[in-house]
This record gives C-alpha cells, structure tokens and sequence, in this order.
C-alpha cells in the first residue's frame, strides 16, 4: 500500500489520500519496463536506423499497454470517497453515494448514480484478501505447536485482511462520524480515453511504418 497525495483523487477537494494496488501487478509492469528497456538499447546498438524506429514504436506501445493493464489501475481513498481507477473506466464514488462494499478476491462496490440507479464496479487494481495456507503438518494431521488463545486467534485473522478492507474501513467510519445525518451524493463515471487512445496511435504508427 502506497501514502501518498493522488491528483486524480481531486475532485474530491481533499489534500491527501491512500492509494493501494494490486503489489503482484506492480512486479509485471516493472518486469514489462525492464524488458522493453533492454529491447530498446539492444535495438539501438545493433539495428538499423528503420529498424530503431520500429523498435521504438513497438516498445512504447507496450510499455503504455504494460502501464495501463497492471500500473495504472488502482484504488484511492480518501476522506470524502473512493477514486476507482480501472482499464476503461474511472469512478468517483463519494461516501454519501456509497451503498455498499466488499473485499473478497477482488474490491466491489454498490454506489447510487443519478437518477437514483444503482451501479456495481469491481476495482481491477486493489489488493484483494489474502488467501490462508494451512503448514502441511496441520493438512496431515500432525499439528504439535501450541493451541493458540483468543487474543492470537483474532490476531491471525487481522493479519489476513486486506489493506483496501482496512484503508475503505477506516475512512468510511471517520466519514460517517462527521456526517452523523448522512449526506447523499451520486457517483460518476469517466472513460479513460486518452491512454487508451494514444496507445491506439501507437499501434497504427507502427503498422504504418511496415
């Protein structure tokens, strides 16, 4: 989980926000980045001039693809609301639209548009919980250590929660408490066009260029 100040969380009139990702997609969009780091030298040192001009093509494009699909994509939470950032689309979800969350395998929330109509998103980037793996001599039947006591038990379970369940927890209940009466709000949506069209123009570009 990253703190930091998010200025796609803005709308939200907030100084400050959480951001969490998913850590395992982080690792695949630097391992993209390093590739195509290494592709681009190789292909400046020993290609063509034509040739450097494909590469150089071919490597944004997937360095753009490698940002949107695993980078990109996150959770921001702040003191007002969520910022849902996916592939496609971007949902500003303040707390007053908020109808309901839960943090399973993947983030999903309920949340109230205009008009009354009521949406579900799943968030494409939050870390979802933890799955529990048993040790292998309590899956064979052979489990000696200690029985442990409810205070550790319950330590356990906290520790195999997700951070999205505790950072969207910690928030809504600060919300709540500083809007006793509630405060309804709607939610909205935005396409992420401009990413995805660039990377558009870079696969024609390339094609073009033969």
């Amino acid at each position: 989980m990253w703190v930091c100040r998010d200025p796609e969380a803005t709308f939200l009139g907030m100084p400050g926000s959480v951001t969490v990702r998913s850590g395992g997609n982080v690792v695949v969009a630097i391992a993209v980045w390093l590739f195509c780091a290494v592709a681009l030298v190789d292909g400046i040192l020993r290609g063509t001039p034509g040739y450097i001009v494909h590469v150089t093509l071919v490597v944004a494009a997937v360095s753009l693809a490698g940002w949107i699909v695993f980078f990109r994509p996150r959770l921001i939470v702040a003191d007002e609301g969520l910022t849902m950032i996916n592939l496609v689309r971007t949902y500003h979800i303040p707390f007053g639209s908020l109808q309901s969350w839960k943090v399973g395998g993947t983030m999903q929330a309920e949340f109230r548009l205009e008009g009354d109509r009521i949406q579900k998103a799943t968030s494409w980037g939050a870390p979802g919980v933890r799955r529990q793996r048993p040790a292998l001599s309590a899956v064979m039947g052979r489990n000696r250590g200690p029985i442990p006591t409810p205070g550790t038990a319950g330590m356990a379970n906290a520790d195999l929660r997700s951070v999205t369940e505790l950072a969207v927890e910690h928030r809504e209940r600060e919300w709540q408490r500083a809007h006793p009466h509630g405060e309804e709000t709607v939610a909205r949506r935005t396409w992420n066009w401009l990413p995805v069209a660039l990377l558009v123009v870079l696969i024609l570009a390339r094609v073009a260029v033969g």
